[in-house]
């Protein structure tokens, strides 16, 4: 295995840029969507639906700043060596602008309906496409041993975003039987915002991280950042659990809350040792 260069070519810095600048161009206007829904606490306008615009205001945040913003950073610690590969990057990162300003302008217009349900339909298979495109790259252009920590937990984040999407999906048919509302309806959203924070938001973060303490070729303990791996990676399943306990579940649900949240401890305390490990060696570098 050959790992990627860190001499990068022009055109993959390029589409870097963009992305970024897309990614961060969309965290504006997250926040000047928010602002306009604070307003709206305060002074409504005539004919604006509040619920409307705040899920354009959720989906262009998750769908749009953070999924564009870790797109960008991920081909940018393993960029597409050959013309192929960066060109279906560069396909699904356009179809990917495509759903999200699609979901932007459907949302406010008439909320969760055909053609906002679409775009976002898309967005997920969009995602899907990544995640599997992606593995296959790095799989074949990465040296594993190199960066078997930081691929350990890009890996389990792709995994998770994948997983994030049976919420979306369950909702379909929890809709269809008018149950909109309900506990059951509200444990799939939570299913899926679980997943994504808990998941493939942090996992990308932490993959991130450890390529970056690779790339620098700064030693740290990999036992213990492996044992953090395991230790969140496991509990990040039946963490699912806490996001529920507002149904008043029964007790083994509490059960396995709590010992889920005892392994995040675990985990955070080993991250915590490797992190104290490295710092004098990071700081000068960031």
């Amino acid at each position: 295995m050959v790992e990627v260069k860190a001499q990068r070519q022009p055109i993959t810095e390029q589409d870097t840029l963009v992305r970024a600048r897309l990614a961060l161009g969309y965290f504006v206007l997250v926040a000047v969507l928010g602002l306009f829904l604070r307003w709206l606490m305060v002074s409504p306008v005539v004919g604006v639906n509040y619920k409307n615009f705040l899920h354009a205001h959720s989906h262009v945040a998750l769908l749009g700043w953070l999924y564009c913003a870790f797109f960008a950073a991920l081909l940018y610690i393993f960029p597409a060596s050959t013309s192929a590969d960066r060109r279906s990057f560069r396909r699904q990162f356009f179809l990917t602008q495509v759903s999200v300003l699609g979901m932007l302008f459907t949302f406010p217009v008439q909320g969760y309906a055909l053609f906002s349900i679409i775009f976002s339909t898309m967005h997920i298979l969009l995602s899907y496409w990544f995640a599997r495109s992606y593995w296959r790259y790095v799989q074949h252009n990465v040296d594993t041993s190199t960066h078997a920590i930081s691929l350990k937990y890009i890996g389990a984040a792709l995994l998770f975003m994948v997983l994030s999407s049976f919420g979306p999906w369950a909702m379909g048919p929890i809709m269809a039987k008018g149950t909109i509302g309900g506990e059951l309806y509200y444990s799939a959203i939570y299913f899926y915002l679980h997943f994504q924070y808990n998941g493939w938001f942090t996992f990308a973060v932490l993959g991130l991280l450890f390529w970056f303490l690779e790339r620098h070729h700064i030693t740290f303990n990999r036992r213990w950042a492996m044992r953090a791996f395991w230790l969140l990676a496991l509990a990040c399943l039946p963490a699912y659990a806490l996001s529920v306990l507002w149904t008043k579940p029964a007790d083994w649900v509490y059960a396995i809350g709590y010992v889920s949240v005892a392994m995040q401890l675990a985990g955070l305390l080993y991250l915590a040792k490797v992190l104290r490990q490295v710092w004098a060696e990071v700081v000068p570098l960031a």
